[in-house]
């Protein structure tokens, strides 16, 4: 951010205030200097702290949220989460056209107004004419400046808030030693076998449960239209392409040459590049394996991630590195936590430009409100339409955002043998469970909370007997390292 020229952006009434607030004495005629008087200001100790001690605790509560965010948020994503900390009063509007600083008020617009006057705060986004200036109002972003960010307190990052109060009742364990069988089995099933994929580029049904077949860990593949409608098997496929072990011959699934060599690789390594692989990859789309919503506008074939959702699961992902590495940690705590941090993390909020005062926010969940020309609806049996509308961010943010994130640790962090997974049977869908808390394995807490790899990572195998007559004896728990070994000898 380009402090000077922000500042040079206000009117003069509002650098006035700004200055007195920070100390400036009398009345700079002068723009510039005025500009530079406010900068140099901002970035000393004693009058930013006494700013701040002029707050009240509602308004030093909304400036957290945006130091939470990193010290830009946008204003939209500001307003809701001050709404859902109760910060602000609900739909309270100021009562003039012009905003100016009203102390002990919790409308937001006048709450904004203060932190901007306090020099605490400033804004940034087209304004509604190209000669107009800015004022008290937060216009498309709120924006703490770096000095007065580089000043604040640091909020406390205490990992206990993201603990789960009691242990889940029911517990599905991850295995990372799991997935790596399954992703060898198909390998060796694909080196074994000519597998033809689709015009679609899919793998036909029959083809599917052959696959399946041969995995330590199957799927009911009953109810399947087609590949884009599996869940882990599909996971494993985009695995092997991704990391190269597969590719594509004359449409045909082929081992890549000297693949067979990953597997002989421990398994810490070879963990961490199939997380990578899904990381980094647009395979996996977490928006297509939410069943509580059904996404109007968006192409059937459009199986593979966007850009933006692979980028919205790297925020996601980077949001776990400080929870804790041991015990359970509430979903719900973690996802109101990427909420604080990074409630765009998937889709930006948006003003309108013709709205009253710009403050007017437009539905990210509708066509119009989210640049992707997606409508998100609730999936329900009711024929009433109006049942599958989201009509505002308090009731979306749950449905959308709240289930990306539930999707990816459920599905793929589980997968992969990182997360633990604690449970309840749901209320309303017998058939169903509930996503209560999850615990990092500890290959999960080294992958995604950086923790020291321990030193057991590497399971104990069982022991392999070559007799003089040639015959190999495999006594178990046979690892793919030596399941690897017997195939190149062989």
């Amino acid at each position: 951010m380009d402090l000077a020229a922000t500042l040079n952006s206000y009117n003069k009434t509002t650098l006035n205030a700004i200055g007195k607030s920070l100390g400036v004495l009398g009345v700079i005629k002068d723009r510039g200097e005025l500009v530079g008087e406010i900068a140099r200001r901002m970035a000393e100790p004693p009058l930013v702290r006494a700013s701040l001690d002029a707050l009240s605790a509602n308004e030093r509560a909304l400036l957290n949220l945006v130091q939470a965010a990193g010290g830009t948020i946008g204003v939209g994503a500001l307003r809701a989460l001050a709404l859902r900390d109760g910060i602000i009063e609900n739909q309270n509007r100021p009562s003039s056209y012009s905003i100016q600083p009203q102390a002990n008020s919790r409308v937001f617009e006048y709450m904004a107004a203060r932190l901007i006057a306090a020099g605490l705060l400033l804004t940034a986004g087209q304004r509604p004419y190209s000669n107009a200036m800015y004022s008290f109002e937060l216009i498309d972003e709120a924006i703490i400046p770096p000095p007065v960010l580089g000043l604040l307190p640091p909020l406390p990052r205490n990992t206990q808030v993201l603990q789960a109060s009691a242990p889940p009742l029911q517990i599905r364990s991850a295995d990372p030693s799991a997935f790596q069988r399954d992703l060898y089995l198909y390998w060796s099933y694909l080196r074994d076998n000519d597998l033809q994929l689709t015009a679609r580029g899919l793998m036909s049904k029959p083809n599917l449960k052959k696959v399946n077949a041969v995995l330590s860990q199957q799927e009911d593949l009953d109810a399947l239209r087609d590949e884009t409608d599996a869940g882990r098997l599909r996971f494993l496929r985009g695995v092997l392409v991704t990391c190269g072990l597969v590719n594509l011959q004359n449409n045909l699934l082929k081992p890549a040459p000297g693949s067979d060599e990953f597997f002989t690789r421990p398994l810490a390594k070879r963990t961490r590049a199939a997380f990578r692989a899904y990381r980094d990859g647009t395979f996996w789309d977490e928006l297509g394996r939410i069943p509580s919503i059904v996404i109007e506008g968006r192409r059937a074939a459009d199986s593979e991630a966007q850009r933006f959702v692979v980028q919205a699961r790297k925020t996601v992902l980077k949001l776990l590195d400080d929870a804790p590495t041991d015990g359970w940690i509430d979903a719900a705590r973690f996802s109101e936590k990427v909420a604080s941090n990074r409630y765009e993390f998937l889709l930006p909020r948006k003003t309108d430009p013709y709205g009253y005062r710009r403050q007017t926010l437009l539905n990210p969940y509708e066509s119009y409100g989210n640049g992707l020309g997606w409508s998100f609806r609730r999936r329900t049996a009711s024929h009433d339409y109006g049942a599958s509308l989201i009509r505002d961010e308090a009731e979306g943010w749950p449905v959308v955002e709240g289930a990306f994130i539930e999707a990816l640790l459920r599905e793929p962090l589980c997968w992969l043998g990182l997360l633990d997974l604690g449970l309840a049977p749901d209320a309303e869908l017998p058939w169903a469970t509930q996503l209560l808390s999850v615990r990092a394995t500890p290959l999960g807490a080294h992958e995604l909370m950086d923790a020291p790899l321990p030193e057991d990572s590497e399971p104990a195998g069982g022991r392999l007997i070559v007799q003089p007559t040639f015959q190999v004896l495999a006594y178990p728990p046979v690892s793919e390292v030596q399941l690897a070994l017997l195939d190149r000898i062989a």
